[in-house]
């Protein structure tokens, strides 16, 4: 069965399939509450790219994860909507201004989740050092004022041995993931594991 003659786009039509385009692409790259960058799809692919970057300038990687202390009390206090709203929108550019004073970038992990994390270039002990103090003293806007909000902080580098232990054991997965898509796979799970201990503790 034969074709009929293809259709050509005008204009119009081109400039609004480019605009639905950029669309999609900038909803895979930016969590929708927080703008911060997704871990999946584009977002996670711009993570990567970042570390390139690092070790491009001769720099180690290093992740804060960060898990937001009761998260479901400020839901519970100002409801689910007013917390995605007004108190995420606050806090994702909180996070990148604090991430891109490192020269690093921010991140959330799950699109419902109290799940974050800042990766930085690691060539200073004093910087990790220098973004913990900040979120210690961390406040965002709610319906009712400032309020504090309180974190709890997994940190992971890429010179630590478990880490490299951690990216071997990808390796032996047969995990079909580029070098700095293993170096983050094993950032996030030792950072987030470490994260989850000290919430233990408490």
């Amino acid at each position: 069965m034969m074709e009929g003659p293809k259709k050509e786009f005008s204009p119009e039509e081109i400039a609004s399939i480019v605009k639905e385009n950029a669309g999609l692409r900038e909803r895979l790259t930016y969590d929708l509450n927080t703008g911060l960058l997704r871990t999946q799809d584009e977002g996670r692919q711009t993570i990567l790219r970042k570390i390139e970057t690092i070790h491009r300038q001769g720099k180690r990687a290093c992740l804060l994860r960060l898990d937001i202390n009761n998260l479901k009390g400020l839901n519970r206090i100002f409801g689910h909507e007013e917390v995605d709203e007004i108190i995420f929108p606050d806090l994702g550019k909180k996070l990148l201004g604090l991430a891109e004073e490192q020269d690093g970038v921010a991140m959330r992990y799950h699109q419902a989740g109290d799940e974050l994390g800042i990766l930085i270039p690691l060539d200073d002990v004093i910087k990790v050092d220098s973004v913990t103090h900040q979120l210690d003293d961390f406040y965002v806007e709610t319906p009712e004022g400032k309020r504090k909000l309180t974190f709890t902080i997994g940190v992971a580098h890429e010179d630590e041995p478990e880490v490299k232990r951690k990216i071997e054991e990808l390796d032996d997965k047969g995990k079909d993931l580029s070098e700095e898509g293993r170096l983050f796979t094993a950032l996030s799970k030792i950072a987030d594991q470490r994260e989850r201990e000290l919430e233990r503790k408490k």
